[in-house]
C-alpha cells in the first residue's frame, strides 16, 4: 500500500528520540490532563487517585491531588474555565475535583454513567464514553445532569463490545458497565470517537449510532487506547496499547490503513494516554503496564 508522507511528517520521525522515565511508582496510570496553571495531572486507574506529576520523579509514597475514587480514568482540566472534572469508571460517576482532597468533599457533576471512562470537551459540552453489557459509545454529561437519563443523554450509541482493557471488575456484579476503555476528541468541526476493540478512529459528528457509513478516520490500530493532536503540526497522534507504540496518523481524504504506517515512538509496554508540553516539543505517555509515565523529546 502506498501511503505519502509530507515533508513536515518526515521530519518528525528523524527528530523522535528515545524514551525516558519522568514519573514512577504509580500503579496502572491511564490518564495525562494539564491544568490551567502548568500542573500535569494523572490518574491511578489502580490506587484511586490523582497525582500531580509535573515534576517526576517517584509518587509511590507522594501525597495525592484526590483521592477516595474506586477506578479514575479521564480528566478534562477546563470545563466551564478552569473546573477540573474526572470519570470514575469504578463508580460510574463523573466528579468535580478542583479543590482536591476526599472525593467525599467534591460535588457528583454526573451518576448512573456505565462504564465511564473517557472524557472530552465538545462545542462547549461535556461527554462522557460509556460501555455496559450491550453495547458502547458517548454521551452528554450536560444533558445527563439536567436529565438524570443516560438514554436521553446517549449522543451516539450501538458500537460493539468488545474485550475489556482493564484487568479490574468494575463493580462486585460489574453494575456499572464493562470499561471498553473508549477515547473521545473535539478537533474542530470533528468529534472523534477511539474504539479500542475495532481498532479505528471514527468521526461521529451528526451520528446517532454505529453503521457503516460513520467516516473513518484511519484503522488497523492495535487495541488503540489514546489519541492527541500535536499543537504545533495539527497532526493526530494515536497509543496503540496492543503495539506499545505511539503512530501518528497521515492527514488523507481517505481513511488511513495504519497498519502501514511505522511508529514515531515504540517501546511501551502497554500505553495508554499521551500529552505534551505547550511548545510540542515533549510527549508525555502513561504506560499501565509499566506502572509509569514516559518522556519522549520528539523535537
Amino acid at each position: 500500500m502506498d501511503i505519502q508522507f509530507s515533508d513536515e511528517y518526515v521530519d518528525m520521525f528523524r527528530i523522535a528520540r528515545g524514551l525516558t522515565v519522568h514519573a514512577h511508582g504509580l500503579l496502572h496510570p491511564t490518564h495525562l490532563e494539564w491544568t490551567v496553571d502548568g500542573r500535569l495531572l494523572a490518574s491511578e486507574f489502580g490506587r484511586g487517585r490523582i497525582v500531580d506529576v509535573t515534576e517526576g520523579g517517584s509518587y509511590r509514597d507522594a501525597p495525592p491531588f484526590a483521592f477516595g475514587l474506586r477506578h479514575p480514568a479521564g480528566l478534562v482540566t477546563r470545563y466551564q474555565g478552569n473546573q477540573i472534572i474526572v470519570a470514575d469508571t469504578g463508580q460510574g460517576k463523573i466528579f468535580d475535583i478542583t479543590t482536591g482532597g476526599s472525593i467525599d468533599d467534591c460535588p457528583v457533576v454526573a451518576s448512573g454513567v456505565p462504564g465511564p471512562y473517557g472524557l472530552a470537551l465538545y462545542q462547549g459540552d461535556l461527554y462522557s464514553t460509556f460501555s455496559d453489557h450491550r453495547q458502547n459509545g458517548l454521551l452528554n454529561v450536560e444533558i445527563l445532569r439536567n436529565t438524570g437519563c443516560v438514554e436521553d443523554a446517549t449522543t451516539i450509541a450501538g458500537f460493539p463490545n468488545g474485550l475489556r482493557e482493564m484487568p479490574y471488575f468494575l463493580s462486585p456484579t460489574q453494575e456499572q458497565g464493562e470499561c471498553g476503555s473508549w477515547t473521545a476528541l473535539g478537533v474542530g468541526d470533528q468529534f472523534l470517537y477511539l474504539h479500542a476493540g475495532l481498532g479505528a478512529v471514527y468521526n461521529v459528528k451528526g451520528f446517532a449510532r454505529y453503521s457503516v457509513d460513520v467516516p473513518i478516520i484511519c484503522r488497523g490500530l492495535n487495541k488503540p487506547l489514546g489519541m492527541l493532536v500535536h499543537p504545533k503540526t495539527g497532526y493526530l497522534f494515536v497509543v496503540e496499547r496492543g503495539g506499545g507504540t505511539v503512530k501518528v496518523v497521515p492527514k488523507s481524504q481517505f481513511a488511513t490503513d495504519m497498519r502501514y504506517v511505522p511508529p514515531i515512538a515504540a517501546g511501551f509496554r502497554e500505553p495508554s494516554c499521551l500529552r505534551f508540553s505547550a511548545d510540542g516539543q515533549t510527549m508525555f505517555v502513561c504506560d499501565v503496564g509499566a506502572c509509569c509515565i514516559w518522556r519522549v523529546d520528539i523535537s
